[in-house]
């Protein structure tokens, strides 16, 4: 690995961040380019190790399914190494905000975050891959504040009749019945990797909601609907909006049969709407908006209410909403009519 090292400094600057017998971690910088990015992430994985091709497979598989997922821009492969170009994200982790246990996000601000990060989770699941690692420390920021979901060392393909061992991941976001002692393995069905995205998904949330991390799910004796009723309690007194404080606790109560992504991607795409602000088409001609007001909508994207793919023939209900031709047929028909799914019935 060091000769690979080597390699890379005749061609540009690279700065070390971190070295190991599995894997290096480092930055290139390169000479300033038009539409070319001036820093990139190297990551060079052993092929001595079997987890290397692994991950390696999964980040080529995944990269391009959501913009939520850190973008891969190249990689090669050496006689001792394989070496991964990916995006350098500059704002950091959501690791690195939550342990200064100072932060009070809106709720604003922490629905859009869970509305990225539950499309890419959606959309790994839908190519049939588990994460199997999702936590704050694997969360990254771009400089201007989007959520990137990266490191694929633990994901998985899902196949239906094979079996994996446990545990898998980082022990405070696997659920109880993956978590077991380091050295006691135990077969699950590989199914139980979406569960696991979702429950750990799912604590994630919970702890950037309370803009820390917390211990409460850490060393549960049994008793799961205790702990639901104090994180409920805790989001209660953060002053979180009860649907998405059930939106969480569903997540975390049934640890192995949980509510799906599809549940959650709408539940999520439901309370945005319900949390959007007054358009200034409806003040009348006398109003002004507050420059706080203004500075706080977001600006106008026109997607799909239902996620950032999809095909370019939209179309707009009455009551404002966006949806892609599919969503429209599978979603917004109701008794041969079509009704927004995300405004309350009349």
């Amino acid at each position: 690995m060091a000769s690979c090292i080597e390699e890379f400094y005749k061609h540009f600057q690279f700065e070390m961040l971190h070295t190991g017998d599995i894997s290096t971690l480092g930055i290139a910088h390169f000479k300033p380019r038009h539409d070319y990015p001036d820093t990139a992430i190297v990551k060079i994985l052993s092929s001595r190790h079997s987890d290397s091709s692994k991950e390696t497979m999964a980040t080529l598989s995944l990269q391009n399914l959501s913009r939520y997922i850190v973008k891969l821009y190249c990689f090669y492969i050496t006689s001792s190494s394989y070496v991964l170009f990916l995006e350098h994200c500059k704002g950091g982790t959501m690791h690195d905000r939550l342990l200064l246990g100072r932060s009070c996000w809106e709720e604003r601000m922490l629905l859009e975050w869970f509305r990225q990060l539950a499309d890419a989770v959606s959309k790994i699941h839908s190519k049939r891959y588990a994460h199997r690692d999702i936590k704050p420390s694997n969360i990254f920021l771009t400089d201007s504040g989007e959520i990137r979901l990266g490191d694929f060392g633990e994901a998985s393909a899902i196949r239906e009749s094979q079996q994996t061992q446990y545990p898998r991941g980082t022990t405070s976001y696997i659920p109880g019945p993956l978590r077991v002692d380091e050295g006691v393995v135990i077969q699950v069905s590989k199914a139980c990797g979406y569960a696991h995205d979702i429950w750990s998904l799912g604590r994630t949330y919970y702890e950037m909601c309370m803009g820390k991390y917390v211990q409460e799910l850490d060393n549960r004796v049994g008793n799961m609907q205790s702990c639901l009723q104090m994180v409920a309690y805790s989001l209660s007194v953060r002053g979180i909006s009860g649907q998405l404080a059930k939106l969480i606790t569903d997540m975390l109560s049934v640890e192995l049969i949980p509510i799906t992504m599809l549940q959650v991607v709408e539940t999520i795409a439901r309370l945005i709407a319900a949390n959007e602000s007054i358009r200034p088409v409806e003040l009348t001609s006398e109003e002004t908006l507050p420059v706080s007001f203004t500075s706080l909508r977001p600006p106008t994207i026109c997607r799909c209410q239902f996620g950032d793919q999809h095909p370019k023939d939209l179309q707009a209900l009455q009551c404002g909403h966006t949806f892609c031709r599919a969503c429209l047929e599978q979603r917004c028909k109701k008794q041969g009519k079509v009704v927004c799914p995300l405004c309350p019935e009349s």
